[in-house]
C-alpha cells in the first residue's frame, strides 16, 4: 500500500511538472519528505547546479539555465549556499531540522547590489523569495527539486535545477 502510495505520488508530480498553470500544488507527505532529504542532504557538498525552470510560471527563454546555485557543507545539517542569479551574486545558509524541514536562512541571505535589466531584476527578487520559502528538496539523477512554500505538505511552486 505504502509502494503504491509513493508511486501515486511520483505520477501526480510528473503529470503536473508538463502543466503551466499559473498556481500548482504538490502533495508531499512528510514524513516521504524527511527520510529523502536526510538520504540526500549528505550527496550536495561541493555540488553545482543550474536553474532551469519553474513548474508554474516558467521563466522567460533568455534566463532560462543562466542562475546558478553551489553547496558547500558547514556541518552535518547546515550548507552554506552561494551562486550567480540573474544579476547579481548571492550567499546564504542551507539547514535541514527535524520538526520544520528544509529552512533558508532569512537573515544570512546576502546579495550584491548590482542593477540590471527590469525582467531580470524582477526574476532575480522572485528567485530569492522562492528561495527563502524553500521547504523541501529531492535529488533525481542529475536533477534538483526545491519546493517552494510555507506549508511542508504542499509547495506552491518547484524550482528545477540540472547538475553543471
Amino acid at each position: 500500500m505504502k509502494t503504491f502510495f509513493l508511486i501515486s505520488c511520483l505520477a501526480f508530480l510528473i503529470t503536473i511538472s508538463g502543466c503551466k498553470k499559473s498556481s500548482a500544488v504538490i502533495e508531499v507527505p512528510k514524513d516521504v519528505q524527511m527520510a529523502r532529504m536526510k538520504a540526500d542532504f549528505s550527496w550536495l557538498n561541493g555540488t553545482d547546479w543550474v536553474l532551469k525552470d519553474y513548474a508554474a510560471n516558467p521563466l522567460p527563454a533568455k534566463l532560462k539555465n543562466t542562475l546558478t546555485l553551489k553547496f558547500k557543507k558547514q556541518s552535518d545539517t547546515s550548507y552554506q549556499i552561494s551562486g550567480r542569479s540573474f544579476v547579481n551574486w548571492y550567499g546564504g545558509a542551507f539547514n535541514l531540522d527535524e520538526e520544520k524541514g528544509l529552512v533558508v536562512n532569512k537573515e544570512h541571505l546576502v546579495t550584491t547590489e548590482m542593477a540590471g535589466p527590469p525582467e531580470s531584476m524582477k526574476a532575480e527578487e522572485t528567485y530569492y523569495q522562492h528561495l527563502q520559502k524553500a521547504s523541501y528538496f529531492k535529488i533525481e539523477g542529475n536533477e534538483l527539486w526545491l519546493y517552494i512554500g510555507s506549508n511542508t505538505n504542499a509547495a506552491e511552486e518547484v524550482m528545477y535545477f540540472t547538475k553543471k
